[in-house]
């Protein structure tokens, strides 16, 4: 978008570039506030820089018929009253209130294609036009044709909005005749059929020396006008509440879509957060997860009254074996690894991560530590029952693990004592060492 706009002075204006005025660019953009569609972020200018009584390139209005017609190309009730709305502007803010004063004012002047003239400048085969086909203002009828860069519902609601400016009319109503886009011309050429009746005047009393009959005449023909007003008066109402059903059917699909939006967001977010805390390989919670969600398995194990251990996994020589194998058998290794730990720490209450390389820490609640030898056992021997062929362990044929844990103890908790995970990470890992030390294939609790 451009920040700031260099509008044309009227001595720029000539058939080789033409212009459109501020004003008409404004109104255009103006008719849709009422129903918020518009996106005017990505037009080749900024709006609230223009000047209405400037010119500007006449490519600004074609980018702002183009957004309106991909925007509401199927919303031929917003784009009617769309156009009514820039009638309105049009003359109370821009030139119509100089150029055209009643109804048959506003039928000659697209005639004459005054209106569309005023807010456009150039060549007539770069800019289009309006012209008068047939006027007959006696029996209220006119042709006239229109080639210009609006949608045919657009300009429709424009011609009908030059009559709702003026109390001149019993009735009054604008048809698309035809549509077409011919290869000659700029843009569609659309030829609107103009239907109109001008008031007439029965305020007058009823002479007492005219004849019963010229009174009944007189009598029919106020009722007539009457009848003719309130039907028309009903006409507007239904075109109404057809834009009334259509902006609810507009709203009710963009909150639809709002909400399609806002889930599929809330579903990304919950994956990507998913992902953050998951290790990619093996699918276990990862070091970040670890320490984010630390200190809520801790208080719930305070407020059961349970103990917390900490038990450290470790492949008994995964250097050899990746040296040996190759990296990917060693990343196989890994996810049978974790494979086991997933069937044995799976409670609610427990933790188990992979804290990088061939290393896993799981943490859990329990009330006595029996229990901590009884889960350490089951990680080891559920390896070994893997079989896994591991011809460089000095301890094994197959693959082993090392078991260190550690537990804080639940009575420090209780009495308010501060369980630091770190220290009991620490611990465990020197309970590891032990066990790497005293030959590997072995758990030691400190």
């Amino acid at each position: 978008m451009s920040d700031s706009l260099q509008p044309f002075n009227d001595a720029d204006v000539n058939s080789a570039s033409p212009q459109a005025l501020g004003a008409y660019l404004m109104g255009m953009i103006a008719s849709f506030e009422n129903t918020r569609v518009l996106d005017i972020t990505n037009l080749p200018f900024d709006p609230a820089s223009l000047n209405p009584e400037s010119w500007y390139p006449f490519d600004y209005a074609l980018s702002l018929g183009e957004l309106i017609d991909n925007t509401l190309a199927n919303s031929s009730s917003l784009l009617f009253w769309a156009g009514v709305k820039f009638m309105e502007i049009w003359y109370w803010q821009g030139p119509g209130k100089d150029i055209i004063f009643s109804s048959k004012d506003w039928v000659i002047a697209n005639q004459q294609g005054d209106g569309y003239n005023s807010v456009v400048k150039g060549a007539i085969n770069d800019v289009g036009w309006t012209k008068g086909l047939e006027l007959n203002l006696e029996e209220g009828f006119a042709l006239i044709e229109s080639v210009m860069p609006w949608s045919a519902e657009y300009q429709r609601g424009v011609l009908f909005g030059g009559f709702m400016l003026f109390d001149d009319a019993s009735l009054f109503n604008i048809e698309i005749v035809s549509s077409l886009k011919e290869p000659h011309l700029p843009f569609p050429r659309t030829v609107f059929k103009f239907t109109f009746r001008f008031k007439k005047d029965f305020s007058k009393n009823i002479d007492s020396n005219d004849s019963s009959a010229k009174a009944v005449e007189y009598l029919k023909g106020q009722v007539e006008e009457l009848l003719t007003r309130e039907n028309h008066k009903q006409r507007i109402y239904m075109l109404r509440e057809q834009y009334i059903r259509e902006m609810e059917f507009l709203l009710k699909n963009s909150v639809s879509e709002l909400k399609k939006s806002r889930n599929k967001l809330l579903e990304s977010n919950k994956q990507l957060s998913v992902e953050a805390a998951t290790d990619s390989l093996t699918g276990l919670h990862n070091k970040r997860y670890f320490y984010q969600h630390i200190d809520q398995y801790l208080s719930a194990a305070a407020r059961r009254g349970c103990s917390i251990f900490v038990l450290i996994i470790d492949i008994d020589y995964f250097k050899g074996f990746n040296d040996y194998y190759g990296h990917l058998e060693g990343d196989k290794v890994i996810v049978q690894v974790a494979d086991v730990i997933k069937t044995i720490f799976k409670r609610g209450e427990d933790v188990a991560c992979r804290f990088g390389g061939e290393e896993f820490v799981c943490v859990s609640a329990s009330h006595s530590e029996s229990e901590v030898h009884a889960l350490a056992d089951k990680v080891k021997q559920g390896v070994i029952d893997k079989q896994i062929e591991h011809a460089k362990s000095d301890v094994s044929p197959y693959l082993t693990v090392s078991v260190g844990s550690t537990i804080g103890q639940a009575d420090a908790m209780n009495a308010g004592g501060i369980v630091n995970i770190e220290s009991l990470l620490a611990l465990a890992d020197e309970a590891l060492y032990k066990a790497k030390s005293q030959g590997r294939n072995r758990h030691v609790h400190v």
